[in-house]
């Protein structure tokens, strides 16, 4: 993403582009701009190939929105599922790093780990809430043998952002 961005921002207006030119700028390799040409680029020229940089700006911004996966603040992006998906047992893994809150989560349908930043400058509305656990309760939700029914509220072991009873008597049988 951040790449695209730096293209789009970097063409010249109204300028040609060719295979080299865009190598050498953005240091594109000649089988991506070919695979671009493939999906729907225009070109001015075949052989060599030439670009206008119009062209690539307006195909880059569409394939972006195309591909624009949008998600409400209790989902995260599963990029195992390729959508946004709710976190199991409502339970998540918070930390602030700077101005950013970074949480983490396990999807509900596949069991992967999901990653999300909110900016602390956004109103605390957008931030629903969750269970918050520690980093140990993580891999435990994560495990294929946990319970999904499994309540995690002990003060001891969830972070300082939630104050909840916790119960391992699940875990704890499924460790005998």
């Amino acid at each position: 993403m951040k790449k695209v961005s730096l293209i789009i921002r970097g063409l010249y207006k109204n300028a040609r582009y060719d295979l080299r030119r865009l190598q050498k700028q953005f240091g594109i390799h000649p089988h991506t701009v070919r695979d671009w040409v493939k999906s729907g680029l225009p070109v001015l020229q075949k052989r060599p190939i030439w670009l206008f940089s119009e062209d690539i700006r307006d195909f880059l911004i569409d394939r972006q929105r195309r591909n624009q996966i949008e998600l409400s603040p209790t989902q995260f992006l599963c990029l195992k599922c390729r959508c946004g998906k709710s976190p199991r047992n409502k339970s998540v893994y918070a930390e602030h790093k700077g101005l950013t809150l970074k949480m983490k989560a396990i999807c509900e349908t596949c069991n992967t780990l999901m990653n999300k930043a909110v900016s602390s400058k956004k109103p605390r509305k957008s931030i629903p809430m969750f269970k918050r656990i520690t980093l140990e309760q993580l891999r435990i939700l994560q495990s294929p043998n946990s319970s999904l029914n499994l309540e995690i509220a002990d003060p001891r072991l969830v972070d300082n952002f939630s104050r909840c009873e916790v119960q391992l008597k699940l875990f704890e049988e499924t460790q005998k």
